[in-house]
């Protein structure tokens, strides 16, 4: 396992190419759009759109007891922790969708070298191709040219063979 191997935890697969050659580009726009990571708000995966409601309605006027007073002051207080924690916490978050989108930035900018290298290596490998292709016929006159010597050196040796055996 070569060290890439290694430190990419795998083996580099191969991909079938028959698709490429045969003129079957066509790319699944549907791949495209849902090809984000799993779990990320799109049109086809929308929030939950119910919000948060921390303690239950009161749906009509009535007094209060100091105990109940009490436990919401208390229940309050531990929201604002919460409320503070929640903005830290969502802020960190976009701070770390902002880096996987850079970090998807670059990834595009490497893929869409790489497809465009892998294009000019595929022109050069089918120039190559078509050079042997183009030498082809000589090398059919060479082995037309070795097989008919082969042919006459064998006829000779034979009648040598011949006048010897007489």
């Amino acid at each position: 396992m070569g060290l890439l191997s290694k430190y990419f935890k795998g083996e580099v697969t191969e991909k079938s190419s028959s698709a490429i050659g045969d003129g079957n580009h066509a790319i699944n726009k549907d791949e495209i759009i849902t090809g984000g990571a799993l779990g990320r708000f799109s049109p086809e995966h929308t929030p939950n759109w119910q919000g948060i409601q921390s303690v239950p309605t009161v749906d009509q006027a009535r007094y209060m007891s100091a105990e109940e007073a009490k436990a919401l002051t208390a229940h309050r207080k531990q929201l604002a922790e919460a409320k503070k924690a929640a903005r830290v916490g969502y802020q960190e978050l976009q701070r770390i969708d902002k880096y996987d989108t850079q970090v998807v930035n670059y990834y595009s900018r490497y893929a869409k070298s790489n497809a465009r290298e892998g294009l000019k290596q595929t022109r050069k490998l089918a120039s190559i191709g078509r050079t042997l292709h183009s030498l082809r016929p000589g090398y059919a006159g060479i082995n037309t040219g070795l097989q008919k010597a082969d042919d006459s050196a064998q006829q000779q040796i034979e009648a040598i063979a011949n006048t010897l055996k007489q």
